[in-house]
């Protein structure tokens, strides 16, 4: 994670001088603060990560005073949808801007009511079953009401019910020996996926302008595996290795 992040700064350095950003303009790029200002989403993602690290403590000592009760999980997400609601009426530009993050809130509320039962290698409240009942169920009623949702209360929420069902899915599906092995083979390197794809996207649309999207995505996909085993060969077998040397010394 630490040499994909330091790569992915370093890319958008060097773009940054190619497009002759300037110093100003680069700091919050790279800060994440023009994502408020200008809408810049380049980063936003480094932006989200630096406020769910940021807030994280009062959900866990939410969770924790009330015995990671679901219903603290219900009334954290109510905050939410009625800050987002807010942001949206209230201050339309700065939402306009940053509702990118903001619409993703609630999946990160999720994951630290849901980390803490990992963690400890208990079983969430709530059963594979009635998971999949309830995300069927809600999917259900957004795609029957959908034209009566305000624009704040959209799509982007249901990806959150979908990111569960596929959840859902896979520890179904989890403990069959060829699809484990793929997960397994798969998860490590997620991150680093996930930041090497727009940057590959990005180079091989630029290099071959006339070659087909589905081609470019392809070679992408195959790029991206290439180079995130890669970052994470080099951190686990010298990154690591280098700062355990030195630790000892």
């Amino acid at each position: 994670m630490f040499l994909a992040l330091v790569t992915s700064t370093v890319w958008f350095t060097l773009l940054a001088i190619y497009r002759g950003t300037n110093t100003i303009a680069f700091l919050l790029d790279v800060t994440g603060i023009s994502l408020f200002v200008t809408g810049n989403r380049t980063v936003w993602f480094v932006t989200m990560i630096i406020i769910c690290y940021t807030i994280y403590p009062l959900f866990y000592f939410a969770n924790k005073r009330t015995g990671n009760s679901i219903w603290t999980l219900v009334i954290m997400l109510l905050i939410c949808f009625a800050l987002n609601l807010t942001l949206r009426n209230s201050f339309p530009l700065f939402w306009k801007n940053s509702e990118i993050l903001f619409r993703r809130m609630p999946i990160f509320i999720i994951g630290a009511f849901c980390g803490k039962y990992v963690y400890e290698k208990r079983s969430l409240p709530f059963s594979v079953k009635q998971s999949a009942v309830a995300s069927v169920i809600i999917i259900a009623i957004y795609i029957s009401t959908k034209k009566y949702w305000s624009s704040a209360i959209s799509m982007y929420y249901v990806f959150i019910i979908l990111s569960i069902s596929c959840t859902v899915l896979f520890s179904i599906i989890g403990n069959v020996p060829a699809i484990n092995r793929i997960t397994s083979w798969f998860s490590p390197i997620t991150f680093e996926v996930y930041l090497c794809h727009e940057k590959w996207l990005s180079i091989l649309t630029l290099l071959f302008p006339t070659i087909g999207r589905v081609s470019i995505n392809i070679a992408s996909i195959i790029l991206c595996i290439f180079t995130a085993k890669l970052l994470v060969f080099l951190e686990n077998g010298v990154y690591h290795k280098s700062a355990i040397r030195i630790k000892n010394n």
